[in-house]
């Protein structure tokens, strides 16, 4: 009630400022009022929801009302009449470009001849809608980019999990094998009780060596046995051939020579077990 009585007393102010003559208007002046002909005025009918963010509505609507977008303006509007049975309210628009409005205003209000005193073209100068409107829009991108950004973020330590997990299973079924190796060889040396034949220790060193040690050569003597390779590390097959049951002594017959990309090329001896030098 008190807004409507509000809005009834700026209007009859207006109204009876519109009265007054103009050389006395401008005695009385308080405010700078721009010319009727450098303002676009028009009523307009709208529903009765839009009084509820009116200024809001018509930022909206401009580029449809006049020829400019709402931030080349500077404008204000005053709800007139209400037609709750239609539905509708019917609101006078005054609206004059921004450049032509902030040159005539300075830093007070606005006001348009013959138009009621509560129109205040410079009522929203500090809140541009452009500004509003990217501040909308850059929320908006927020909430859309951000779900993406955690789905990436719980993706890449999913994908790190997995490749923890990938290294994990690599390593055990290398040490896996080289058990395996071992025991093969220990099955072979008691079950024989001798030297094993060639097929049963290339058998062997399959099992026995890595999976990235590759065999350029080998020779079986009644020592012993001897190969070249190229592999990872040539100390780990070092190792694991001194630590199998069929072999002892284990030895490089050469200097290891190591190649970027491809690994350690060595040449690589070892006695039979339990033989003698």
């Amino acid at each position: 009630m008190r807004a409507d009585l509000r809005r009834f007393l700026a209007w009859w102010q207006g109204e009876l400022a519109a009265l007054v003559p103009p050389g006395l208007a401008r005695l009385g002046r308080t405010r700078p009022l721009l010319p009727r002909d450098s303002a676009l005025v028009r009523r307009l009918t709208l529903p009765l929801a839009a009084e509820q963010d009116l200024r809001r509505v018509l930022e909206f609507e401009m580029d449809r009302l006049t020829p400019f977008t709402a931030d080349q303006l500077c404008f204000d509007a005053l709800v007139e009449r209400r037609d709750p049975a239609r539905g509708h309210l019917v609101v006078l628009l005054a609206a004059a470009p921004r450049a032509r409005a902030e040159a005539a205003a300075g830093r007070g209000r606005l006001g348009v001849e013959g138009l009621p005193a509560a129109i205040d073209l410079m009522r929203g100068r500090r809140r541009r809608p452009g500004i509003a409107l990217a501040v909308v829009a850059a929320l908006a991108v927020a909430a859309l980019v951000l779900p993406f950004q955690r789905q990436a973020g719980r993706q890449a330590a999913a994908e790190q999990q997995l490749e923890t997990a990938r290294a994990a299973a690599a390593a055990a079924e290398r040490q896996r094998r080289q058990v395996d190796g071992l025991l093969a060889a220990e099955r072979l040396a008691v079950g024989r009780g001798g030297r094993p034949t060639a097929l049963e220790t290339v058998e062997a060193l399959s099992v026995l060596l890595p999976d990235d040690c590759w065999l350029h050569s080998l020779t079986l003597t009644a020592e012993g046995l001897e190969f070249a390779a190229t592999a990872a590390a040539a100390g780990q097959v070092l190792r694991l051939v001194e630590d199998s049951p069929l072999f002892e002594a284990a030895v490089f017959r050469a200097p290891v020579s190591s190649d970027p990309g491809v690994g350690d090329r060595f040449a690589l001896a070892a006695r039979w077990q339990g033989e003698k030098p």
